[in-house]
């Protein structure tokens, strides 16, 4: 079972957070993915699956592109398809102002929290279990 947190307990086989990367299928396993979401509901969220790196891996990968690290995260997004994952109904969702504790998908969409722009895509890590995603967390970018 995939739940809050295990984005930050997990690193992939490319080194990416969470689950890692991209799975190589177009079905979605089991798992906790970093992803840019642009459009959710209760029953769906489109998404491009991206890379979130943190610590000496975003260092590494950062200075392998040429570019450079900022707040101890680097974020890749190489392949832009989207995906369309089912949602496990009305599931439970953190704001990107993740202290403010947790809410449902719902109340989520109408203020994701945190400085986000007004429109999508928004940065997410989603939680897939049994095929359909179970929490949904924005993730906070400064």
């Amino acid at each position: 079972m995939w739940v809050f947190g295990d984005e930050w307990d997990y690193t992939g086989a490319d080194g990416a957070q969470g689950s890692g990367c991209s799975p190589g299928s177009s079905t979605l396993p089991d798992g906790v993915w970093f992803s840019l979401a642009h459009s959710w509901s209760t029953t769906t969220i489109d998404l491009d699956l991206a890379c979130w790196y943190s610590g000496a891996k975003a260092e590494s990968v950062a200075a392998a592109r040429g570019d450079e690290v900022n707040n101890d995260y680097f974020l890749v997004n190489d392949v832009t398809t989207l995906r369309s994952v089912p949602v496990d109904g009305d599931v439970p969702a953190k704001k990107a102002a993740w202290e403010d504790g947790i809410f449902t998908l719902s109340a989520v969409m109408a203020d994701p929290g945190g400085s986000l722009p007004t429109n999508s895509p928004y940065p997410v890590w989603i939680f897939v279990n049994g095929g359909a995603v179970t929490e949904v967390e924005v993730q906070y970018i400064p």
